[in-house]
Parts: structure tokens; sequence; C-alpha cells
């Protein structure tokens, strides 16, 4: 991802912010719009918000700030990520006498020595967000406040190891595994950061839960094997119990359904971007697939349903459960005019399955690969100029299967 970088007065500030991975304390690389594959200066984030961030030259690989460039259209690209969002990786007991090992082993050095996407592998028994272990053909990701769990439909999220493939195969396999839980987990990380900020005080964000206690028809291969239906995103249903501020959100199963209210009392615009971030390292985008959300001064109230599915009924196989996150992403506009400020394109797959909590809506998810566009005018991450105030909500809960579930 490239970002626009403007100069004014001496002074660097990047279209882009801690959502991004430019917090305090990265480095990025500056190229000029005519030439974005060369790279004429680095800089370092000195302080970041949620969509724009503040930097400063810095004198990198005997090459410094040009003044030339201060005329240039310019880019930025991340090229060190801030300590804060490196993600700590316990390195896997290896078996032995298995025919991958080898290969996995050769994997973990080469991602040791490259540390792709701020992912650093460290000793089994030494402090780690992620632990990893080898058992069986598989490796298996454990969050580190988690516990190891082979079977059942709790079991933590794996990914089979070809027996067959060399190093440089596990390691493009395993990179990319550890890069999707390195984003999911660095967005709550972001949320945390950010929080709602000025926002809270311009737009309601109001919480209701529906619970559903239909059971499966006879012949289901589990008691939630069954199609949820999809929620009407116009219309509250009567039996939608409302959350007061500070509740702790129940416990979630198949087909319950978390509805969010939102309503703009500020003086502009605010565009929201719902993600939620599952058990698994998936992240889906929750709203339309066309025009986004946005929340015009003194409107009518937004909803935003978020169905909890824990049974794909259209694959016939379980969906990832656990602790997971509701992420609504808001960022204030210039007017009802200015470009969409989405950012859908973050969206990915768990790592162990090709599907996440938005596959069973009409347009899968999938598709928005990282990278994607803001909205559907322009490409590469950047976000429209005339940005105000900025904050994240975020609602975790813990979504569970039905009591028997193979």
């Amino acid at each position: 991802l490239r970002w626009p970088l403007r100069v004014e007065a001496g002074r660097l500030a990047a279209a882009a912010g801690v959502v991004d991975g430019l917090a305090a304390g990265a480095v990025v690389a500056v190229s000029t719009v005519d030439e974005p594959a060369t790279v004429r200066a680095h800089a370092r984030v000195t302080a970041a918000g949620v969509a724009k961030a503040d930097l400063e030259p810095i004198e990198r690989d005997g090459r410094g700030w040009d003044p030339a460039l201060d005329r240039e259209s310019l880019l930025v690209t991340p090229v060190e990520k801030a300590a804060d969002f490196a993600l700590r990786v316990a390195r896997p007991v290896l078996e032995t006498g298995r025919p991958e090992t080898a290969a996995l082993a050769g994997a973990l050095d080469d991602l040791a020595a490259r540390r792709p996407a701020g992912i650093e592998l460290v000793a089994p028994d030494a402090a780690a967000d992620l632990r990893l272990h080898a058992v069986d053909g598989r490796l298996w990701f454990v969050a580190d406040d988690a516990g190891f769990v082979r079977d059942g439909r709790a079991k933590s999220p794996s990914l089979a190891l070809p027996a067959a493939a060399d190093a440089a195969t596990v390691s493009r396999l395993l990179e990319k595994a550890l890069a999707g839980f390195a984003k999911a987990r660095n967005l709550v990380r972001i949320a945390d950061l950010v929080g709602p900020g000025p926002l809270a005080a311009s737009v309601d964000v109001e919480t209701f839960v529906v619970i559903d206690d239909r059971r499966a028809a006879p012949g289901a291969l589990a008691p939630d094997d069954r199609d949820c239906g999809r929620p009407d995103p116009t219309l509250l249903p009567a039996a939608a119990r409302r959350l007061d501020p500070g509740e702790a959100l129940p416990t979630l199963a198949h087909c319950d359904v978390v509805w969010f209210r939102l309503t703009n009392r500020g003086a502009r615009p605010v565009d929201v971007t719902p993600l939620y971030v599952d058990g698994a390292g998936g992240v889906a985008y929750l709203g339309p697939t066309t025009e986004g959300i946005r929340l015009d001064p003194g409107g009518a109230p937004r909803l935003v349903p978020v169905p909890i599915v824990t049974w794909s009924w259209s694959r016939h196989a379980p969906l990832p459960i656990g602790r997971e996150h509701m992420l609504l992403v808001m960022v204030e506009v210039e007017g009802r005019e200015a470009l969409q400020a989405d950012f859908r394109y973050l969206a990915q797959a768990p790592v162990s399955s090709g599907v996440n909590r938005g596959a069973g809506r009409s347009h899968p998810l999938t598709a928005l690969l990282e990278g994607a566009s803001w909205g559907t005018a322009r490409r590469g991450g950047s976000l429209p100029g005339g940005l105000g105030a900025a904050g994240i909500v975020d609602r975790p809960w813990r979504v569970v299967a039905p009591e028997g579930a193979p």
C-alpha cells in the first residue's frame, strides 16, 4: 500500500494513520508519483491519528532528505512498523521423524531472518502474542491467553503442512497466515489505542441483541446446521433487547443478532465502516456492499445488524468461534459530496478457513483483498482530503457452539 505525502512549510503529513499501521515510530520510504518503485528518502512517524500521520525525515541507507522533493508529488510506503504493532510468535517444539519437520524448521529460520509484516519469532517458552504447535502434520495457532485445543468445535485454528513441500513453500504459507493474525490483532489494538475519541460526543451508538431459540430441523449435521436468514437492515425487531452502556454483551450463539443503531447529532457527516474480527483471524466487512454507511447530521438513525453464525449452511461445515470483536471505524468528512472514507479493504478470510462472518451474505467479502479500492473511486489506500475527527468503537463478545455440537 502507498499513501500520498504532503510537504507544507517543511512539515510532512501522510493521508494514513494507525488503522494502516502507521503508528508513532513507524518508518516509511518516500518516492515520487512518477517513479513509485524508486526510494528517494525515508521518514519516521512522529504522531498519528486514525487516518493521518505527521512525519519527519531521517537518515537511512546513506540517504537524507533532498529539498527538491518538496516540489514533487510524493508517496509513502511502510517499511518498518512501530514496535507496538509487532506480533511476537513463539516457535513450536518440532516433532522428530516427520517428513514436514525439516521444511518447517527452514521456514521458521527464514521468517526469523526476514521479519516480514512485523512478525518476530521468539523461543517456545518466551512471552508471546501467539504460540505455534506442530502436531500430527498440522501447524496450530494459539493465542497466548487461550488453551491449545485439538478437537471439537472450539479447536484452535490450524493449517495442514504438506509433507512434500520445501522450506520456501512452507515459509510463504506461514507468512501469509501470521500476517493475517497480525492484522486482525492490530485492528483491535488500534481500536483500544484510538477509542471513539471526539466522535463520542456527536455519534450515538446504541446496542441491542436478539437471542434466537430455534432448533435445527431433523437430519441436520449439527444443532446449528440451519440457515439463519438475513436480517432486514431497515427494521429493528420488536424482540430486540437494549444493552445499557457498560453492560457486558452476553455470550452469543448461532443465529443470534446484535444490532447497532447509529445517530449523528454532530454538524458534519460521518462515514462508518463496520468490521467484524472473528476468533480465527478473519476480518469481515458487514456494511452495505455498494454505498457504504454515511451518517448525515440530523439524519435518521442507521441500523447495522451483526448476525452470529457458527455453522456455514452453504458449506455444511463449522465456522470459527471464540472471542470476537465488532469495530465501528468512524471518520468525519467535509460534506455530503465528499468521497467516502471507507476501510472495507481490510477484510480477510480466517487463516484456517475460506469463509468468514460475512460469507453468508449475497456478496462474499473474501474478494475484497488487501490493497483494494477505498470506496469505489480510487486505489492504493489513500483517504480523501478534508477529514475531521475520527474514532473507533470496539464491542467484544464471546461466540460459542451449541451444546452437543460435533
